[in-house]
């Protein structure tokens, strides 16, 4: 696994870890190209868990913010991370999200 939510212990670390790669992308401080080692179609539970918290957590940012997060990684030539994230979106968060993160999602999976 690439992020191992195991080794973190708690779930208080790893929503806090959650928490500071949100605050980093979120702030273009890193984007989300960081996420380019990570299969997203062999990930496990652990990590799936890991992910949605990340990307509902990122979904949750003003529309101007999504636009900007997710645009960063669009001229880049990393199509499998792209690819990767928005089936991991569609399949692991569609059906949880509501109102204005559904709409963001939206939005975010217009930048790919």
């Amino acid at each position: 696994a690439v992020v191992s939510t195991q080794s973190t212990g708690t779930q208080t670390k790893k929503d806090n870890l959650i928490q500071l790669l949100s605050s980093l992308i979120a702030t273009k401080t890193i984007s989300l190209a960081v996420l380019k080692i990570v299969n997203f179609a062999e990930i496990q539970s652990d990590d799936v868990t890991f992910f949605k918290g990340l990307f509902t957590s990122l979904l949750s940012n003003s529309e101007g913010i999504i636009t900007e997060i997710f645009g960063r990684v669009q001229p880049l030539p990393l199509d499998s991370l792209k690819n990767g994230m928005k089936v991991f979106i569609k399949h692991f968060l569609k059906h949880d999200l509501s109102g204005s993160e559904l709409k963001n999602m939206k939005i975010a999976l217009k930048c790919f």
